[in-house]
């Protein structure tokens, strides 16, 4: 599907942050979070969130409200699910990790690092062009030599890791990788992505 961007490429990521505040909202709200004491009776004064980049803006306006309401600082660690993942596993320490891809949920799971998980939203990739490109028609062009493509690095962030298995089960990874490596560029998170669309570069 062709979507246009307008000048500012990030009202795209706002409009799909909605979806998200709600859930993210729930999430922090309903946890041991309502009261300023563990169960153990010591004080919480803060919390360690590590949080896709693709969840940051609706994170940022949920998290104030919970520091207004709570009174409980709520410090926040964006990145690449992947990328996030590894930091939680080096440091073994936080208190909230919001992934974009369930399969790095599992991997957390199987590393022992989570105490239960929640299914907060669903999001999915899509294509998005400035909006005087009239040369993206379908998932093809991506692959063409003319066009400039940046995609979420796999091996760093949920999105790249989706869009390759996408592509892969449609048969035009191979392809739109090649273009990437040589004229495009991988980039760590969805956001990067989106401000190199911003500026044109892509």
């Amino acid at each position: 599907m062709r979507r246009k961007a307008s000048t500012n490429i990030f009202s795209i990521l706002a409009i799909g942050s909605l979806v998200l505040i709600a859930g993210l909202g729930w999430f922090l709200f309903s946890g041991s979070g309502h009261s300023s004491s563990t169960g153990n009776g010591e004080k919480v004064e803060s919390l360690f969130v590590y949080c896709a980049a693709g969840m940051r803006y609706p994170m940022e306006k949920v998290s104030k409200a919970y520091e207004e309401e709570f009174g409980i600082e709520v410090q926040l660690q964006y990145g690449g699910s992947n990328t996030l993942l590894s930091q939680l596993e080096v440091s073994q320490t936080g208190d909230l990790y919001l992934a974009a891809d369930d399969s790095y949920i599992r991997q957390a799971r199987d590393a022992g690092l989570l105490n239960e998980s929640l299914h907060l939203a669903l999001m999915k990739p899509i294509i998005v062009v400035r909006e005087e490109n009239t040369t993206i028609t379908s998932v093809e062009s991506l692959a063409s030599p003319d066009v400039r493509v940046a995609l979420g690095n796999p091996d760093a962030a949920a999105v790249g890791k989706k869009t390759r298995r996408l592509l892969t089960r449609s048969g035009h990874w191979e392809a739109i990788e090649k273009n990437v490596t040589t004229r495009g560029v991988f980039k760590p998170t969805v956001n990067d992505v989106a401000g190199d669309i911003d500026i044109g570069s892509v």
